[in-house]
């Protein structure tokens, strides 16, 4: 598929390509690892963090105030956000299309990615194990990269994002012959293989989290046993991905993807980041 794509549209990447060039010696360019597949925030670490963690708490409180009730598939992960809070909060974009942002990004696919959603997702406590509190990778792209970032204090009681690295995750899954379409894995069988020590878990002050590769990485979340956890998402794929998009508003817990574009107008990048030039 992914081959088809750029069959189809190889100016495009090849303009990807060159244009990633460009951005390749900055010092963003190497956060996230290409063997380990993350890269971790300390709080504030991107410019724009702290005007991004206001936005989503302003979100989060309209969303309570709103009275809303919503019946999904995942009672522990409901996402807040939709586009018309999106526009109300440009600083949420602009954060996500930040230089800093963008060159991590671009540096870890070696092209201009697309942003291919924002959420804000809401996990309140719970003691359900299922779905995408098991272990489990994303399906959306051979690699892609996810930006989570911690709106509240977040610790062990609030089922922070928790994470295998790519080469161990690799190893666990060639053991378990997981393949691609492989499903939910228990956590005794991962540990079976893997340290627990080689576990990951975003948790910190707000402004903290990483950017991780979830295609490659094992990864569970929202086993918020003790507290609520609110956390900022941002789903980056290359051009060429594996995955058509869902709509924003065909499931509470689906990101918004038709994502406003009129601010970036002049700006070219910024634009092919959120895939208004091609749209494949």
């Amino acid at each position: 598929m992914k081959a088809g794509r750029i069959a189809l549209h190889p100016l495009e990447a090849l303009r990807r390509r060159r244009a990633a060039s460009a951005i390749g010696g900055t010092p963003w360019a190497a956060f996230v690892s290409r063997n380990s597949g993350y890269g971790l925030l300390s709080p504030y670490t991107f410019p724009g963090t702290a005007a991004a963690v206001a936005a989503c708490r302003a979100v989060f409180t309209a969303w309570k105030a709103s009275g809303v009730s919503r019946v999904t598939q995942k009672p522990f992960l409901v996402n807040v956000l939709d586009r018309a809070a999106l526009v109300q909060h440009p600083e949420l974009l602009d954060f996500a299309l930040s230089d800093a942002m963008i060159e991590a990004v671009t540096g870890y696919f070696r092209e201009v990615p697309l942003l291919r959603g924002v959420a804000v997702f809401y996990s309140p406590r719970n003691e359900l194990h299922q779905a995408s509190q098991k272990f489990h990778i994303d399906t959306d792209d051979l690699r892609q990269l996810k930006c989570f970032i911690n709106v509240e204090t977040t610790d062990a009681a609030a089922g922070p994002f928790s994470f295998l690295p790519a080469e161990v995750s690799a190893r666990v899954r060639a053991r378990l012959h997981h393949g691609w379409k492989g499903g939910r894995i228990e956590d005794e069988d991962v540990f079976g293989i893997a340290r627990q020590s080689d576990l990951h878990e975003l948790m910190g002050q707000p402004g903290s989290g990483g950017l991780v590769d979830t295609s490659r990485c094992l990864h569970f979340g929202s086993r918020a046993r003790g507290l609520d956890r609110l956390v900022l998402m941002l789903q980056f794929t290359t051009f060429a991905h594996l995955k058509d998009d869902d709509g924003y508003d065909n499931a509470d817990t689906a990101t918004v993807t038709q994502l406003p574009a009129d601010r970036y107008r002049a700006d070219p990048l910024r634009m092919m980041v959120l895939g208004q030039a091609r749209n494949p």
